[in-house]
């Protein structure tokens, strides 16, 4: 990262920034060409590593990617505020981010896909967490992404530089 001053390693820091992301976006590598995807997600933290749960179809380019080539990059991103001055140069975003590399697996056993769609929901839901969903007349129907992070990194600009 060019500017540590930016840097964020505070563990805690990147999970309240996680929390409050709506979008995961997902790059793959389409034989040379690169393709960037936006997703819904949800994680969890097994001992300070993340795993990101995300759902889609069960056909498409997305899959048909990810069955030659699982492996991913990673970005999501919030607070985003536009700092406007007198002169082009000077103007600026403020903004949190988090971006890393990992591995994605297609699940497959009901079991890991009603999870992976559980912690998804209550991402979005949080007051509803540990009430059973009902995803039985989805879950055959829906792909569901497990992207096992390896290495992640953590940027904010704030305006109080």
């Amino acid at each position: 990262m060019r500017r540590t001053d930016r840097e964020v390693k505070d563990f805690q820091a990147i999970l309240e920034i996680t929390d409050k992301a709506d979008v995961i976006r997902i790059g793959l590598i389409d034989g040379k060409l690169p393709y960037i995807v936006p997703l819904n997600f949800g994680y969890e933290n097994i001992a300070g590593q993340l795993v990101f749960y995300m759902h889609c179809a069960n056909e498409g380019r997305k899959i048909d990617i990810l069955k030659v080539s699982p492996n991913v990059c990673f970005e999501l991103d919030v607070d985003h505020l536009l700092k406007e001055a007198p002169q082009a140069c000077g103007w600026s975003m403020f903004f949190k981010s988090v971006m890393g590399y990992g591995n994605i697996e297609i699940l497959t056993e009901k079991a890991d896909k009603i999870k992976g769609l559980t912690i998804l929901m209550d991402h979005y839901n949080p007051d509803r967490k540990s009430k059973p969903y009902d995803f039985s007349q989805f879950i055959d129907k829906t792909t569901i992404l497990k992207l096992t992070v390896e290495s992640l990194t953590c940027k904010v600009k704030s305006p109080v530089e």
